[in-house]
C-alpha cells in the first residue's frame, strides 16, 4: 500500500512538471495555497519523489515559476551510473510575468523550513560592489539522508537569466553506486 502511493505521488510529479501547469503570474512571494504534505513514516531517506515534490512546493508557494523540463530532464532521465540519478531538481526562471528576485528566495528558504528541512550551511553570499545588492545567493539544507542546495542567480542583463533553483542529493543512493556526492 504506501509503495503504491509513493508511486502515485511520483507520477503526480512527473505529469505536473511535464504540462508546466499552474503556471504563477502573481506578483506576490507568498501564496498559501500549497499545503505541507505530511512526512512519511520512519527514520530512512525522504522517497526521491517526495524531495521533488517539496522542491516544487517550496518554489510555487514562493511565486517562483514553473521547473524548465530542459533542467529537471537531467535528473529524471540519468543513466544508472550517473550521480544526476541521485538528486533531484527545479530551475524556476523569471520571465515577462513573474520576477524572481531575493524577496521570493527567501520565501522558498522559508517554506523549505515549513517542510522540515534545515540548514546545514552559512549563506554564500556574493554583492554587487557598486549597488550592494545581492546577485548570488547559496544556502544549504538537510533532511533525512539528503542534503539540499538551494540558490538564486540574478541575470546578467536585469530580469533575463535570473532563476531560483533546488538541487537536492541523496547521501545513501551516491554511497551506495559508489559515486562522490559534491559538497554542499
Amino acid at each position: 500500500m504506501r509503495k503504491t502511493k509513493w508511486a502515485a505521488i511520483a507520477v503526480t510529479v512527473i505529469g505536473l512538471g511535464a504540462t508546466s501547469c499552474g503556471t504563477n503570474t502573481a506578483s506576490t512571494t507568498d501564496n498559501a495555497s500549497v499545503p505541507v504534505a505530511p512526512r512519511p513514516e520512519g527514520t530512512g531517506p525522504l522517497p526521491k519523489a517526495f524531495v521533488i515534490t517539496d522542491l516544487a512546493d517550496a518554489a510555487t508557494a514562493a511565486g517562483v515559476p514553473d521547473n524548465a523540463p530542459e533542467y529537471a530532464r537531467g535528473y529524471a532521465e540519468a543513466p544508472a551510473d550517473s550521480r544526476l540519478t541521485c538528486g533531484a531538481a527545479f530551475a524556476g526562471f523569471a520571465d515577462e510575468t513573474t520576477k524572481v528576485d531575493m524577496a521570493r528566495y527567501e520565501t522558498v528558504l522559508r517554506e523549505l523550513r515549513k517542510r522540515g528541512w534545515t540548514p546545514a550551511q552559512k549563506r554564500e553570499e556574493r554583492k554587487n560592489k557598486t549597488t550592494g545588492e545581492t546577485f548570488n545567493a547559496k544556502d544549504g539544507f538537510e533532511q533525512r539522508g539528503w542534503r539540499l542546495v538551494v540558490e538564486y542567480w540574478e541575470g546578467v542583463e536585469g530580469a533575463a537569466g535570473t532563476k531560483i533553483s533546488l538541487i537536492g542529493i541523496d547521501d545513501a543512493c551516491m554511497k551506495a553506486n559508489g559515486l562522490k556526492a559534491p559538497t554542499t
